[in-house]
């Protein structure tokens, strides 16, 4: 037999056999109604008769503690001990109105575990389904998602990207509490799923919000209800969200700015005066690297290589900051105004906008509009990224090059870099926009 700690509350029994033996806390003993608890483990074998002794100790542990706990978490802790207890037992854990409607040989077969003589609350709980399932509230469900589930993925992410990931999952929460009540995870139905589809599909149709709304809204209930109940071991749980899409019509992407404007308005001496420095010159970056404005925001000083045969930038995934996707760590040359911005600020931008590109945004898109540097009330500055994949289509760039410059994803086994920098460098030449002399002293 090993030792103390290792077979702790084993007992060998005089036929061979072991049996778990643990006298139980004094705080608990009344409620409880026992001393001691004594369960043979069905085993000759030692290595088996310690298995099931963690899964009953892990059992009582959790049962005890709910006991002890008081009514604020003694129903989450009674029913994960049940749970637990009727794992140990081979057994699903089912609702006592789930095992009524049963057939009688399943009832039976249940009822025939239970010995009065050696079997506790908690079996009798566990086998017999008396725990009833506890209600979690939307807001505890989330704290779950966010502080366990999920928490390993927001540790590659800033501040700012944890806050906005929150700030957009809250938003759903908020909504269906407002459209269909602050009802418990565990009870929402599909009627309840119904309403909250119907009250985005009625403002999607009258024009006062878009559809990616709508859809955003749908799936982050349906993913925290998938993966709550996935987390807590119900992974086949009808999800009442499942199958509520909004399929049609067509999603408004920002148009593209026109070459001619942005070399005749934007660049133009003067244009972009009004502007803080670091503003302006994150500009004049994206016009030529067709890269996500977060991305010129958040470029340290490290990712800025001026001093290599062929300048370029580096986006990568980096700890406390996360990129789009896989495809989009890339290294970008610098040709034409990009490269004339990167060397006049060449440890970019991160001092102003780090982890604020909305910040950068707002003010960039309140400059615009007021100095009529939008063609149109539909560009946004996210234009100049889908102008450069326009000029760059234009300039006759082979699309696989295009897409890897862009960051997506090319669809297929990647097996090569995609050129070397100096053939990339060569490429992006072709679509460069001259620019005044001067326009950045």
């Amino acid at each position: 037999m090993g030792s103390e700690q290792e077979d702790r509350y084993l007992e060998k029994r005089t036929r061979g056999g072991y049996r778990y033996v643990r006298r139980v806390p004094k705080n608990v003993r009344e409620t409880f109604g026992a001393v001691w608890v004594k369960k043979s483990l069905n085993t000759h074998d030692a290595a088996v008769a310690r298995a099931r002794r963690d899964i009953l100790e892990k059992a009582h542990d959790e049962y005890w503690s709910a006991l002890i706990a008081g009514p604020n978490d003694a129903a989450r802790k009674l029913y994960e001990a049940a749970a637990v207890r009727a794992m140990s037992l081979n057994l699903a854990y089912l609702p006592a109105d789930e095992i009524a409607r049963s057939s009688v040989d399943l009832i039976m077969a249940r009822a025939a575990l239970i010995d009065e003589s050696t079997s506790s609350g908690l079996d009798v709980d566990a086998v017999l389904g008396l725990v009833p399932e506890p209600k979690t509230p939307l807001d505890d469900a989330f704290d779950t998602y966010e502080k366990v589930i999920k928490a390993a993925e927001l540790q590659t992410k800033s501040n700012g990207q944890k806050a906005s990931w929150r700030k957009v999952k809250l938003r759903a929460i908020n909504n269906f509490k407002r459209v269909v009540g602050d009802v418990p995870l565990q009870d929402i139905t599909r009627e309840n799923a119904l309403k909250f589809y119907q009250f985005w599909l009625n403002r999607v149709l009258d024009g006062s919000r878009s559809q990616n709304s709508a859809k955003r809204d749908m799936g982050n209930m349906r993913t925290l209800y998938r993966e709550y109940f996935r987390h807590v071991g119900q992974a086949d749980r009808p999800n009442p969200f499942r199958d509520l899409s909004y399929k049609g019509g067509q999603s408004e992407k920002p148009p593209p700015f026109e070459s001619s404007w942005i070399r005749d308005e934007i660049l133009k001496p003067g244009a972009l005066d009004g502007l803080n420095e670091a503003a302006r010159g994150i500009i004049f970056a994206l016009i030529e690297t067709g890269c996500r404005p977060s991305e010129i925001c958040n470029l340290p000083p490290e990712c800025i290589v001026l001093d290599a045969d062929v300048p370029h930038i580096v986006i990568t995934q980096r700890m406390g900051r996360e990129v789009k996707s896989d495809p989009s760590n890339r290294d970008i040359p610098l040709v034409g105004v990009s490269l004339a911005a990167f060397r006049r600020w060449p440890d970019g931008f991160s001092h102003r906008y780090g982890d604020k590109e909305n910040g950068f945004s707002a003010t960039a898109m309140k400059f615009f509009r007021a100095n009529g540097l939008f063609p149109t009330d539909k560009h946004v500055i996210y234009s100049f990224r889908h102008a450069f994949e326009t000029r760059a289509m234009e300039a006759g760039i082979d699309s696989e090059l295009r897409m890897r410059l862009m960051g997506h994803s090319i669809g297929r086994p990647d097996y090569g870099d995609g050129g070397s920098l100096k053939f990339r460098q060569g490429e992006i030449r072709k679509l460069a926009l001259e620019y005044p002399d001067g326009l950045l002293t």
